[in-house]
Parts: structure tokens; C-alpha cells; sequence
């Protein structure tokens, strides 16, 4: 009986599939000479941008801490001179989470993106309304697969894990979800390798937003 819906932020409500590649693309080139490959992509979309800044550059621990400022401020500087342009809305999205909010389901994001991004792609296309309850990255001590988000999400939203489902685009959500003992539903719009996203057996698989009513539907609703 489904009463509470979460959802990963980037590339899952708003399509920021392109900017986030070209931002990591061009610092890969800057420090490695060269752009991430398919692999690069699978492994690090979905992890918070500090986890993305250690694959790039190979460092990790003391030496890290010591130059995650400066990579922080050179992706900030790269991604927010394309946000405006390159933020894009996935068609369906809008009238998806209308008319679950309208039906009455809880909503609720769990991103491991800042909250500031956050924000800025929900106020650009008007969606801040459907949510009750918004993680980011500063909301947690451990990321996704960790379930602390989802499990938090659920606490604030007084819901169980047989009550939620969970949206997302990455194998990190799909983990995280399982982690949690929730259902997890992958897009099949997601570019973090859906073949091999498949392979990991999500619980469900939509390829249009409007799908996810299905999705509630098999997993059985709550009565309004």
C-alpha cells in the first residue's frame, strides 16, 4: 500500500545530464588530459561531487580535504555559467508529480546534490510545490547506497518502507533503495549505463513519468 514517493534529483526530475557531463568532462581534460569514459560515467553519477572529485583526480583522505576547495570552486564556476541554459525540465515530470500530490501521496526528494541545485532546477520549473520534505547532500553523514537518506526521508514523512517506493537513475539509488527495504523504480531515461542498470534487477522500470502510476498501482494503493 504506497503512500509516500521519493525521488533522486539529477538526471531522475530534472535533466542535468548534459551539464553535469560537460562540467566533469572539461575538468577531467584540465587535470587528466583526457574525457571520462562510459565506465568513468557509470561508477561516479549519483555520488556526491566529492566522491566525483576523487575518481577524477585519484586522491583520496588528508590529501583530498587539502584540494577539494579549489576543485569546488572550479566546478562551481564551470557548472553555474551553463545552469540557466542547459537545466531541462523531462517531459512529464510536471503533470506526474501534480497529479500525485492532487491523489495525495507524499513526495519527497533524496539527492546527494547540493541544495542550492537543488532548488534552482525545482523553482525554474515551478515544482518546489509537490515536496514535502527535500535531502540533499548536507542533510546526511553518509551518501547514497548508504539508506540514511531514505530512511530519514521516511522518519520525516512518517511513512514505513512498505508504504515507499523510490525513483532514481543510478546504480547508487538502486542500492540504496534495497539498503532501505524499499521498492526502487529506475528511469529508463537515465545515461549512468542502463543496460547494466537492468542487469541489477530493479524492482521496476518506467519509460515515461506518467509510468510510476502504474508502478503504484501493481504495488498496491492506499485508499485517499
Amino acid at each position: 500500500m504506497i503512500k509516500t514517493v521519493l525521488f533522486d534529483f539529477d538526471g531522475t526530475l530534472v535533466n542535468t545530464n548534459e551539464i553535469i557531463k560537460l562540467t566533469l568532462n572539461e575538468i577531467s581534460l584540465k587535470h587528466r588530459g583526457k574525457e571520462l569514459a562510459e565506465e568513468d560515467f557509470d561508477e561516479i553519477l549519483g555520488k556526491p561531487l566529492r566522491d566525483q572529485m576523487a575518481h577524477i583526480h585519484g586522491c583520496f583522505g588528508d590529501e583530498l580535504e587539502a584540494a577539494y576547495p579549489e576543485f569546488l570552486k572550479l566546478y562551481r564556476s564551470l557548472y553555474n555559467k551553463r545552469r540557466d541554459s542547459l537545466t531541462k525540465e523531462f517531459d512529464g515530470v510536471g503533470k506526474m508529480l501534480e497529479t500525485l500530490y492532487k491523489e495525495g501521496f507524499q513526495l519527497g526528494i533524496v539527492s546527494s546534490k547540493g541544495i542550492g541545485g537543488i532548488r534552482h532546477g525545482l523553482e525554474k520549473f515551478g515544482l518546489s510545490k509537490y515536496f514535502s520534505t527535500i535531502l540533499s547532500k548536507y542533510d546526511v553523514e553518509n551518501s547514497k547506497p548508504h539508506p540514511e537518506g531514505l530512511l530519514k526521508a521516511m522518519e520525516l514523512l512518517d511513512s514505513k518502507p512498505e508504504n515507499t517506493i523510490f525513483v532514481g537513475d543510478s546504480r547508487h539509488d538502486l542500492l540504496a533503495a534495497k539498503n532501505a527495504g524499499i521498492v526502487f523504480v529506475l528511469v529508463s531515461w537515465t545515461i549512468a549505463g542502463y543496460e547494466r542498470l537492468r542487469s541489477m534487477n530493479p524492482d521496476y522500470i518506467i519509460n515515461h513519468p506518467m509510468d510510476i502510476l502504474d508502478v503504484i498501482k501493481a504495488c498496491g494503493k492506499t485508499d485517499k
